[in-house]
């Protein structure tokens, strides 16, 4: 995995090359981001995810976390008769408590392919990993941004509410943020409820050299 940080922001490539056989250990850089924000936080924890595969190490960490008081929430997608692609989404259902998923939804065959988590109001993890086994063990190419910003977590948070009180799909009314300031990145939009599978958009013109730099990482 390749990791780009720049002030708040955490940028995590996965390459599948790297991983020619699925695990579910929690290695990969991008699972230990995931792992080390469940373990640290004191208030709450959203997580809005199109599937789950058994990862026992974020398991462990979500159930000390409701042992001390931490509010767990989940979103997830499911078909109409209330089943995922990935085996273990409802035992993460059921292990959290605090979930709903599309299944009721008047437009319940589309897929919710959200994969965000919010944790204390203040930092979000997004992006195009699952949380299951073939892109926790890197053995999918992903990517996925970790950043600490109040204002991008609250506009996660709208998106995530609307979706636990049963608005999915085109039943979501339209988000009141619109563009960010992070650090020196000059534009960023929150996409999720148009179903990208990259969730946060970002722009900044870079000059030969700046490029070179990043380019070399």
């Amino acid at each position: 995995a390749k990791l780009v940080k720049k002030g708040s922001i955490k940028v995590f490539f996965t390459d599948h090359t790297d991983k020619i056989t699925l695990d579910n250990k929690c290695e990969l850089d991008v699972c230990k981001e995931i792992l080390n924000n469940i373990k640290v936080a004191q208030k709450s924890i959203d997580i809005a995810i199109y599937g789950y595969s058994q990862v026992p190490d974020i398991e462990e960490a979500l159930k000390d976390a409701i042992s001390r008081n931490v509010i767990v929430r989940l979103v997830y997608d499911a078909d109409r008769n209330g089943e995922n692609i990935y085996p273990d989404t409802n035992h993460l259902a059921s292990l959290i408590g605090n979930s709903r998923s599309d299944k009721d939804s008047i437009e319940s065959g589309s897929k919710m392919h959200n994969k965000f988590y919010i944790f204390d109001d203040k930092t979000v993890i997004l992006g195009s990993a699952n949380l299951s086994q073939t892109d926790m063990s890197g053995f999918n190419s992903n990517c996925v941004i970790s950043l600490e910003n109040e204002k991008i977590a609250q506009a996660y948070k709208q998106e995530f509410n609307q979706m636990y009180d049963g608005k999915f799909h085109n039943m979501k009314t339209a988000s009141s943020f619109n563009n960010f300031i992070i650090d020196d990145i000059e534009e960023c939009n929150n996409l999720a409820r148009e179903g990208l599978r990259t969730l946060v958009f970002g722009s900044k013109k870079l000059s030969e050299e700046e490029y070179a730099d990043f380019n070399e990482r």
